[in-house]
């Protein structure tokens, strides 16, 4: 298994477009939709949804976008068909 430090993974996140993400789910979709595993209900994507807010702790960083102390845990999931 490949290891990374601390430090060069929040390098690499600190440079991820903020678009990446996004797209990175459009495409997703896109790919599960086209193979039937979003189940549907009169047309409308069958979806569970649940937030949480969760505190960090804090502390010193060298990265000049350090996260700050609440962030929010957001998933969502769905039932693939037999």
């Amino acid at each position: 298994m490949r290891q990374v430090s601390e430090q060069a993974f929040a390098r690499a996140r600190a440079k991820l477009s903020s678009t990446a993400i996004p797209s990175l789910n459009d495409w997703l979709v896109e790919q599960t939709e086209q193979v039937g595993y979003v189940p549907r209900w009169q047309n409308l994507r069958l979806v569970a949804a649940d937030a949480s807010t969760v505190r960090f702790g804090l502390r010193a960083s060298h990265v000049p976008r350090a996260a700050c102390a609440d962030q929010i845990a957001f998933g969502l999931s769905f039932r693939v068909p037999k």
